[in-house]
């Protein structure tokens, strides 16, 4: 999920068992972090004021720009030893992955810069764009990259950090154990992941996606980047809810996703999607652009298909007491967050 949207929600810290979340949330941050030393052409281009049109000057000076792109997601306790679910999409560190995000950050901010140096300058907005347009085109031809490195940790909850960037730097590394095709490609965009902790985790509970259909209720867990309204917000879950809209064949056309109005934004992708019972039967995955409405789950019963891969006890086990305790905690903010006191919070 890349896009971003308006979202009418309610957090587990407004609606009580905010302490037994803290402690050892069933739904963790991820945290993508890529950066790299760009070295690209020092405003290469010269705009003439009397014919209004850019040509190239002189070639050979660069200057070197280091960038930093974050890229955050969220996934869900499989296990207390670690065994975490998220989005492929989410921990993908292809290199052609890596430098697409590098770029846009790149952009974005050669951009702004441009923007307002011109500006300062008396530039009128169209030959602005103009310029930066053309500046864009030619230092994509023309720049390198290099040094390039990546971060991949889920945020840590036992502690407070300065920055996004800290505690993406300071997380727990990942292990990638399995993975699908990202989103945008056509597969399976899901991923198991292992961490190392001091404390067991606690797990969510696996349930089935086989009898959901058009009308159920479901409730997405997750931490889009658009609630985070301060630093403090970076560890702190969010809940939405809505309906079932449609079962959908995939595009591949050999599994089916399921299409749901609870809003889910960038930053969801990977998290649970809980039933009216706080079992999971999805995977927040993508929505249709320009729409928070319009979203898309994967069901759990694909992500069954890579745990019972990787051997992994899921339904029982010496974790099922932690698993039944948030269980019973998630059971307890779908009951709150659908009564009257906190309809008004999440449109219920």
């Amino acid at each position: 999920v890349c896009l971003f949207a308006s979202l009418p929600f309610t957090s587990f810290a407004a609606i009580g068992p905010e302490a037994a979340v803290a402690e050892q949330p069933g739904v963790l941050r991820i945290g993508n972090l890529a950066s790299g030393i760009f070295r690209v052409p020092d405003e290469d281009l010269v705009y003439y004021e009397k014919t209004g049109v850019f040509i190239k000057g002189k070639a050979g000076k660069f200057i070197d720009v280091p960038i930093t792109a974050a890229v955050v997601g969220s996934g869900f306790v499989i296990t207390a030893d670690g065994y975490i679910m998220t989005n492929a999409h989410v921990v993908d560190t292809r290199e052609e992955s890596l430098d697409a995000h590098l770029w846009a950050q790149f952009q974005a901010l050669a951009a702004e810069k441009l923007a307002e140096n011109l500006a300062s300058k008396g530039w009128l907005e169209r030959d602005i764009d103009a310029y930066i347009k053309d500046y864009l085109e030619y230092a994509r031809k023309n720049t390198e990259i290099r040094d390039e490195r990546y971060t991949l940790s889920v945020l840590r909850t036992d502690k407070r950090e300065d920055s996004f960037i800290d505690y993406i730097q300071n997380g727990y590394p990942i292990e990638i154990k399995k993975m699908g095709q990202p989103f945008p490609e056509p597969g399976k965009d899901l991923a198991v992941i292992k961490i190392e902790t001091s404390k067991p985790l606690s797990p969510v509970r696996i349930g089935s996606s086989e009898k959901i259909g058009v009308g159920d209720r479901v409730y997405v867990v997750g931490y889009p980047g658009i609630a985070d309204l301060t630093s403090k917000d970076v560890t702190t879950p969010t809940l939405t809810s809505g309906i079932v809209s449609s079962i959908k064949r995939s595009p591949t056309g050999d599994f089916n996703v399921i299409q749901i109005d609870a809003a889910i934004s960038g930053g969801n992708s990977g998290g649970p999607a809980f039933d009216e019972s706080g079992n999971v039967i999805g995977v927040a995955t993508f929505q249709a652009q320009e729409s928070d409405s319009y979203n898309f789950i994967l069901p759990i019963e694909l992500g069954k298909q890579y745990l019972d891969e990787l051997n992994l006890d899921y339904l029982k086990g010496s974790d099922a007491t932690a698993r039944g305790a948030l269980a019973s905690i998630v059971a307890k903010c779908i009951n709150l967050a659908t009564s009257s006191r906190y309809s008004a919070f999440i449109g219920g």
